[in-house]
């Protein structure tokens, strides 16, 4: 460690801190990215203003689905959602899961092992899209989740993710003791000039709050890196959005046509 120290000193003599606010806004940058590329996708059909409701397998928003007369958006995507995990749990994990399209009645269902799924709706495709042509769509976005799900649970899959997870744990543990020893190193320097009483830049004042925060994204993109891999972590990582996001998003009163 002080060899480190040594050669980080004389390869940026008083620049240090310069690298430092630099080394932490990239990182910073980096890891935010990571974490909002882990994010759940959604394949969005519904235009924005009408209320919908996702269907979710394993933690992983697959599309939405809006309301119709007598059914809320939220009580058709609870029912799918409910046969979805049904389907993945009586069926083994060397058996393809049958996802296809009927018509009935003038009506378009899909079906999934030969049990209802869902009736495809106005409410459900953009102006231009056939209820067909939408229900084949989701028919492929059901066929690759349900194959991606089984996989995951798999024993192979399992010692894979095992591994890998050893790994960024270390890369994690490594980034992260670095990070601390910055700060550390700062945190004496700091403290040697309040003893001889000179003035602290005010860049340095600032370090130490935004190196706390370089090490609080390192374990959280850490867990949500390990959520991503995980089925029931991600399903729990989902459920932990979804009530972060109607807490932030309900409505406390109404003033006219405004809600606040």
């Amino acid at each position: 460690m002080f060899r480190l120290r040594k050669f980080l000193t004389s390869l940026f003599p008083g620049h240090i801190r310069s690298v430092l606010l630099c080394a932490a806004a990239v990182l910073l940058s980096l890891l935010l990215s990571v974490s909002i590329g882990l994010q759940p996708g959604i394949a969005q059909s519904a235009p924005l203003s009408a209320p919908t409701a996702d269907v979710v397998l394993d933690g992983r928003v697959l599309f939405r689905l809006g309301s119709i007369d007598g059914f809320t958006a939220e009580r058709r995507a609870n029912s799918a959602n409910a046969n979805l995990n049904r389907a993945l749990r009586t069926t083994p994990p060397n058996t393809l899961v049958r996802v296809n399209v009927s018509r009935r009645d003038s009506l378009t269902t899909i079906r999934v092992n030969n049990r209802h799924l869902l009736t495809v709706t106005d409410s459900d495709f953009m102006v231009g899209v056939t209820p067909t042509e939408q229900a084949q769509e989701w028919t492929e976005i059901l066929q690759a989740a349900f194959a991606r799900a089984q996989r995951e649970r798999l024993p192979s899959h399992r010692r894979a993710v095992t591994w890998r997870i050893l790994a960024v744990l270390i890369a994690a543990i490594t980034l992260y003791s670095l990070v601390y020893w910055f700060r550390r190193r700062l945190w004496r320097q700091r403290f040697r000039k309040l003893r001889r009483s000179k003035p602290i830049p005010y860049g340095q004042k600032l370090l130490q709050p935004a190196l706390i925060g370089v090490q609080a994204s390192i374990v959280s993109s850490f867990l949500l890196y390990v959520c991503e891999l995980l089925p029931r972590a991600r399903v729990a990582r989902y459920r932990v959005f979804q009530f972060l996001e109607q807490t932030f998003n309900s409505t406390l009163f109404t003033a006219g046509e405004k809600t606040f």
